[in-house]
């Protein structure tokens, strides 16, 4: 609801919405967990730009006013005695996470500015992130943003669900089809694989 044009196509109002993706993580946790395939599950969260409730994008604030914030604290209180999962939930832009001896950075993309540039993001990327590596490094960066799956060395845009659609016209972003991303970190060679999902039926 953020903009007149979200409040007339959403499927969904704010509210509603939170409790219908509630619904559908805590069932893709709940298959994990039953499957039995792991043993344990990390669930890192970020916050964006289209789970405000304000007008304006808010910097050190933003969690108290974010519905995605409300969402991840709900469901982890609803996981609070299942042991097997634990959750990362950072009131900031960064969530840093060490995986196999390799600290990853983890964002939504939505502080990442293109303004449609020959190179696309890659280039407004890979300042941002040296920037943000003197303040605090990490190895990898993975972050959505702009519906678009791009793997470089040090970095991963993950794909978007809704695939192309006027939002990722708006901001320039190329064709994709509806993708999430799987990455593989090894221990010892870092980064070895990151593979986009495609979700078309």
């Amino acid at each position: 609801f953020i903009h007149e044009e979200l409040q007339e196509g959403n499927f969904l109002g704010p509210a509603e919405a939170v409790v219908f993706v509630s619904q559908l993580v805590s069932g893709g946790i709940n298959a994990i967990l039953d499957s039995g395939i792991v043993s344990k599950i990390h669930i890192v969260c970020s916050m964006g730009n289209h789970g405000r409730s304000t007008v304006k994008t808010r910097v050190s604030t933003g969690y108290r006013s974010s519905w995605e914030y409300l969402a991840y604290k709900n469901l982890e209180s609803s996981y609070s005695k299942t042991k097997e999962v634990s959750w990362q939930i950072p009131s900031g832009y960064h969530a840093y996470v060490d995986v196999q001896g390799h600290t990853c950075r983890f964002h939504h993309g939505d502080s990442l500015k293109y303004n449609g540039g020959v190179g696309g993001i890659t280039i407004p990327v890979n300042k941002a992130i040296a920037q943000w590596n003197i303040a605090k490094p990490a190895e990898y960066d993975f972050f959505g943003h702009y519906h678009q799956f791009i793997d470089n060395w040090r970095w991963t845009c993950n794909g978007s669900l809704v695939g192309y659609d006027p939002y990722a016209l708006s901001i320039k972003a190329a064709f994709q089809p509806p993708t999430q991303t799987l990455v593989c970190i090894d221990r010892d060679r870092g980064k070895t694989m990151a593979l986009p999902i495609f979700l078309e039926g």
